[in-house]
């Protein structure tokens, strides 16, 4: 149980996930909601040695990503996570200079920017 909390996503759009005794693997699909990219995300895996299976979702802004968990027919939890490398800046900067700089080419695409988020070192 004393492990640190974590979330990963590959760029094939799977990953695992752990938090206290919840372990599992997860299958994600990328959007964009209100101009804030989101990871919308199914797991399977166990909780405390039992099978479980849930949902979740979390808006990525900068180095930060905001969101919820969900245990099928049982508990949710509100979390962040904090990106562990730099890729984040540029999704950075498109919030911060917005669609001006983005036409000018000074910041990328969210797309692109979205597929970098998905990659992991």
């Amino acid at each position: 149980m004393d492990v640190p909390a974590r979330i990963t996503i590959r760029d094939d759009l799977t990953g695992t996930l752990q938090f206290g005794l919840v372990q599992g693997d997860l299958d994600a699909r990328v959007g964009e909601k209100d101009s804030v990219a989101r990871v919308e995300f199914s797991w399977s895996g166990a909780d405390e040695n039992a099978p479980a299976s849930g949902r979740g979702w979390m808006d990525v802004t900068a180095d930060q990503a905001q969101g919820r968990i969900f245990i099928h027919l049982g508990d949710d939890s509100a979390f962040t996570a904090v990106r562990q490398d730099a890729e984040a800046k540029a999704l950075q900067a498109i919030l911060l200079y917005g669609d001006d700089q983005l036409a000018l080419g000074k910041v990328k695409p969210v797309a692109e920017v979205v597929k970098r988020l998905r990659r992991v070192k």
